[in-house]
């Protein structure tokens, strides 16, 4: 036993001479030159970009370097600068004069990453071309002659703290910038070759939280989750659009995958509670849900927004708690920049005061709700007219309504002012008219197809008081001009203040609906407006004609006689062109 004890004894003298050398000569060796511009070399060679520091010192239990005023880059320029940088080494490789590093903590961090056309890199820089191994280096005088810089950076785990990072994008015009403050982060992995797990909090510069999570191959793949918690939206702008008003903050998630400097698939799935969105004339305010999924810069996208409210220049206004939803494609454009592709919108409860469209002359106002539905591409190419450079089709359909001062049937019966008879009972009747010759209609709807600068329709409706339209042809998205047919069809109530017997009703084909939204003009029919022109005339004067009739032929004989000729007037009408 006491010789156990003695050897023991020895043992433990053994080791406090060794650490007390290891403690004496340690220091020395870092703060030796020959250390430094080998370790300099190492990280150089390693990252391909210059290092420097301030200056180094040395702890022992456990051993590492303490690196203070750190820089990647040129001094100019520098891609990244810390405080503070810790880096933990292995202590058996030091006995052999070699450094292996365990693991790497950075403190008050400051980087700032760059993407181009190239991908993502450190301060805008194609990355450099790594500086030759250390190996190619002859020695200097007192170096140890082995190969190798005796310096190993097989790092296990690297943590940062107070730190902040900014990447700006020159992908898109003009460049856009985000930031990162008070990040926190940590990255871990069991061996030089294994995945690295990845862990991240942050305070985002647009206000709110970002916390990530995530794995990354070396030289290889990412797949990175982000938790977002009220994110300010308004940076994110430029990639949408220079016309794009962006505002409020988003909650929610964001994945992406693919390689670290380019990530080739990305989903989203937000929530925006206060939302503050304007493109063009278009308006959202209030909370939306959103989600999109892109691969190689394609993808979709769906948004509810039920929640908000939605305005249309002075045209339609949605109020919130309406059902309104949108999906469609994304597709990257020449500018970087990722933009929709076709959209299928449909707003339900709709209702408006203003103008039918952004930068029309012609008002209007709903008094019922109305909806709209789409299926559209190219949907807000020109923001301004958000229809102008659209194809697909629109259909919509709303209860009354007005169009303030326009009133469609006083315009078909100026065109029959060219016929004197028609023009005189119409003058006649004027006071009895007057209830539908007002500008409220009772129904307004219709589909239209979309392409080519045109809104083409077969079944675009109008219901008024007393009579209605029936009209197909187009009307131009960008100029607003009519070029239409259809049918203008009179009531029997209508037809009894003009003093004309019709049961059922009387129809006249429209030869020509022209000018434009805010200026129509109506033409009906020449044949149709003389026979129409004779059943007035004819009801007009009836009265007096049925008395001379029966005094000539007997009692009832002119009501007869006038129906039939009534009867012969309406079935000489042209049948409505195709």
């Amino acid at each position: 036993m006491r010789l156990v004890r003695r050897l023991l004894l020895a043992a433990l003298a053994l080791a406090v001479l060794a650490s007390a050398a290891l403690a004496l000569w340690l220091p020395r060796y870092v703060a030796s030159p020959a250390f430094d511009a080998r370790l300099r070399r190492a990280i150089s060679s390693a990252i391909g970009r210059e290092v420097a520091w301030g200056g180094l010192s040395v702890g022992l239990i456990p051993p590492r370097l303490i690196a203070s005023k750190a820089r990647v880059g040129a001094p100019e320029a520098p891609a990244l600068e810390a405080e503070r940088i810790e880096l933990r080494l292995a202590l058996l490789p030091l006995l052999a004069r070699a450094v292996v590093v365990d693991s790497l903590a950075l403190d008050g961090l400051s980087l700032h990453l760059v993407r181009s056309p190239a991908g993502i890199e450190w301060g805008g820089a194609a990355e450099a071309t790594p500086a030759p191994a250390a190996a190619a280096t002859p020695p200097r005088d007192g170096e140890p002659k082995h190969a190798g810089s005796g310096v190993s950076l097989a790092v296990r785990s690297v943590r940062v703290a107070s730190s902040s990072v900014e990447l700006t994008d020159r992908t898109v015009a003009p460049p856009a910038t985000l930031g990162l403050t008070e990040v926190a982060a940590t990255v871990r992995g069991t061996g030089p070759d294994a995945p690295l797990d990845l862990e991240l909090a942050a305070h985002v510069a647009a206000g709110g939280e970002l916390r990530g999570e995530g794995r990354l191959e070396p030289g290889g793949p990412l797949d990175v989750t982000l938790t977002l918690d009220g994110v300010g939206l308004a940076p994110f702008a430029p990639w949408l659009g220079a016309s794009l008003h962006l505002g409020g903050s988003a909650s929610g998630q964001l994945r992406a995958r693919g390689p670290w400097r380019a990530p080739e698939q990305l989903d989203a799935d937000l929530r925006v509670g206060d939302a503050d969105v304007r493109v063009g004339e278009v308006g959202v305010k209030g909370p939306i849900a959103a989600r999109a999924a892109l691969l190689h810069a394609q993808g979709t996208f769906s948004i509810d927004a039920t929640g908000a409210e939605l305005v249309y220049g002075g045209a339609f206004h949605k109020p919130p708690g309406a059902p309104a939803t949108a999906e469609g494609r994304l597709a990257a454009q020449p500018d970087g920049k990722i933009g929709v592709d076709a959209v299928k919108l449909s707003i339900k409860n709709m209702g408006g005061e203003g103008r039918l469209a952004p930068g029309s002359a012609v008002q209007l106002a709903l008094d019922d709700p109305a909806w709209l539905e789409g299926d559209l591409e190219g949907l807000l190419a020109r923001p301004e007219r958000p229809l102008a450079g659209a194809r697909g089709r629109v259909a919509f359909a709303t209860g009354r309504g007005r169009f303030p001062g326009v009133s469609p049937l006083r315009l078909a019966f100026e065109s029959l002012g060219r016929i004197r008879a028609a023009a005189e009972v119409v003058a006649s009747s004027e006071r009895k008219l007057e209830p539908f010759e007002g500008d409220r209609f009772d129904a307004l709807g219709g589909s239209f197809r979309v392409g080519d600068g045109l809104a083409r329709t077969d079944d675009f409706a109008l219901r008024y008081p007393g009579y209605a339209l029936g009209l197909r042809g187009s009307i131009g998205l960008d100029d607003e001009r009519l070029a239409m047919v259809g049918t203008l069809s009179l009531s029997e109530s209508l037809l009894a203040a003009l003093g004309a017997d019709a049961k059922g009703g009387r129809a006249l084909p429209l030869a020509r609906i022209g000018g434009t939204v805010s200026d129509p003009k109506v033409e009906v029919e020449e044949e149709a407006a003389v026979a129409f022109a004779a059943t007035l005339a004819l009801g007009a004067k009836r009265g007096k004609l049925e008395r001379k009739l029966d005094r000539q032929l007997g009692e009832g004989s002119g009501k007869q006689i006038l129906d039939a000729l009534g009867g012969l007037l309406q079935r000489s009408q042209p049948k409505e062109r195709p």
